[in-house]
């Protein structure tokens, strides 16, 4: 019977949920991964079954790390603001590389990484798209205004891992975000003037 010690291969994926993090997933081998973690890469196998279910199990441990951390910034009223406070941070930014490595590896490996991108993409959509949902904005225009974001914000996450210029990359999102706030309000007019004609 596989895993008769959940608790330990729990343990174990949050310990290679560090290492990846750390190290990436483009050169990550088991054996090095196993010697990091004070195991083998049989016992690895034995609890995940493969090398790529540990990659998927990881990838989503770190996406549920990533909503623990924006759930616990929930103090913020800004949901973009607050989001990206949290992604400049030097904790985001470990998980933006992940995230954008996987992005990567998964246009010349679709069928590794292609389902997790899928469902990493429609998840943060939908949250953003309920966003401006609540903020009165209705369909199409939600969909079309989270399209833009997420586009947008991806765009912004990559200029700054790539360039570390966090106050020009700053300046970039602060004019996006003056730019989303218009069109929202210019959004919630019309709906709000056309709901008492």
């Amino acid at each position: 019977m596989r895993n008769p010690h959940p608790e330990r291969k729990a343990e174990i994926l949050a310990q290679a949920t560090d290492y990846v993090l750390d190290h990436g997933l483009t050169d990550l081998s088991l054996r090095p991964l196993a010697a990091t973690l004070g195991t083998s890469g049989r016992m690895l196998i034995y609890y995940f079954g493969s090398k790529d279910q540990i990659v998927l199990d990881v990838l989503a441990e770190a996406r549920r790390r990533q909503y623990e951390d924006l759930a616990l910034a929930a103090g913020a009223d800004d949901v973009l603001r607050r989001y990206w406070t949290w992604a400049t941070s030097p904790r985001g930014r470990r998980f933006l590389r992940l995230t954008h490595e996987v992005y990567g590896l998964s246009l010349r490996e679709p069928e590794r990484f292609g389902s997790f991108l899928g469902s990493e993409a429609i998840e943060v959509l939908t949250v953003i798209e309920e966003g401006f949902r609540r903020s009165g904005v209705g369909n199409p225009q939600a969909r079309l205004l989270s399209t833009y974001t997420f586009a947008a914000l991806r765009g912004l996450e990559l200029d700054l891992l790539g360039t570390d210029d966090l106050a020009r990359v700053n300046e970039a999102f602060d004019l996006f975000e003056a730019d989303i706030h218009r069109r929202t309000e210019q959004v919630a007019f019309i709906s709000f003037e056309g709901a008492i004609t």
